[in-house]
């Protein structure tokens, strides 16, 4: 049985152990320690000013660097995209800033911009009313596109469809569109009939004006529809709430690159998600990944820079993923000055 004599032995023993080191702290080692202890603080102190100085200057560079590119981009743009027509599709989220610049960097380089045009969450969105409103915007394009679209289609892929459409022309989906007796009870219209006349209609204008009765679509007064030989994406600014949302993304602008050449634009942060970040998962989407063209970092002067040059490769039957991320393959796309 432990008794009181323990005790009293034990805290004799704490207090003896503290004076001891008392005496040692403040007498023989006092010295020691304290040289050694202001010598590793002078020293992380010179190696923090270092630390700083050194990323004090990296980022002098980079500004200098992006100065420079926002000074040049004009000239270097400049006439790039002359007589092509590029539509310019905004996605839920995008920044407006990231908007304005894709916009004016398209127009620096000679395009005709057409949008922009802007999709709304209810393309994607899982509540009732909105899948009501996908299904019956769905129902009235089946009736404006008959004999265009494959039978059989669910809502959201006609939608996809009927957008490219509206921007770019009848898109190549590799199934074939089958005759359809129009509502009216006009003709059998065969898109594969060579006799079949083609006469200029409203079509495009009416997709649009279906897709924003529906609120799937915003449609600036000035954004006349045509055919579009690229179109440039605006992506989100931030993460998706759900991977569905980045799905049905996906499937858009698969849609639009059968149509037209595509390229998606944004910025991409550290921390983005395959499932959750647009950009990150069509790099990651294989076979997908070899058609469309992707620029990670939209907002910087390299990045606009990008938009036009990538837009040229992607007419060319080429395409690259570019910016600062690790995925991608190049700062810039390759750039070739047009010839007189």
């Amino acid at each position: 049985m432990i008794d009181f004599r323990y005790h009293l032995v034990s805290i004799a023993s704490v207090f003896l152990a503290l004076a001891v080191g008392i005496v040692l702290g403040a007498g023989p080692l006092r010295g020691t320690i304290g040289d050694t202890l202001a010598s590793e603080v002078t020293r992380l102190r010179e190696e923090t000013n270092a630390l700083r100085a050194d990323l004090s200057l990296a980022q002098s560079q980079v500004d200098a660097r992006d100065e420079a590119i926002a000074e040049l981009r004009p000239r270097s743009v400049s006439g790039v995209l002359a007589g092509s027509t590029v539509g310019l599709l905004v996605l839920p989220d995008a920044a407006d800033g990231s908007v304005d610049t894709a916009g004016a960097v398209l127009a620096e380089a000679g395009g005709t911009v057409l949008g922009p045009i802007t999709v709304t969450e209810a393309w994607t969105s899982a509540e009732p009313p909105d899948v009501t409103a996908r299904t019956e915007a769905a129902a009235l394009l089946r009736e404006l596109l008959a004999g265009e679209l494959p039978v059989g289609l669910d809502p959201e892929r006609v939608i996809d469809l009927s957008l490219a459409r509206a921007l770019a022309g009848a898109p190549d989906t590799g199934e074939e569109a089958q005759p359809t007796t129009p509502v009216d009870g006009g003709a059998v219209t065969d898109p594969g009939d060579p006799q079949t006349e083609t006469v200029e209609d409203s079509t495009d204008e009416e997709i649009l004006a279906i897709l924003a009765e529906y609120g799937l679509l915003e449609v600036a007064e000035d954004a006349d529809p045509g055919s579009a030989e690229a179109v440039v994406v605006v992506a989100p600014a931030g993460a998706a709430s759900d991977a569905s949302v980045v799905i049905g993304w996906v499937d858009l602008i698969g849609a639009l690159d059968d149509a037209a050449a595509a390229v998606v634009a944004g910025d991409v942060t550290a921390d983005s998600a395959i499932d959750t970040d647009l950009i990150a998962a069509i790099r990651d989407s294989g076979e997908l990944a070899d058609r469309i063209s992707t620029i990670d970092n939209l907002a910087t002067p390299s990045g606009s820079t990008a938009v036009p040059f990538a837009a040229t490769e992607q007419l060319g039957g080429e395409s690259g993923h570019y910016g600062e991320a690790d995925t991608a393959s190049g700062l810039l796309p390759p750039i070739e000055t047009p010839t007189p």
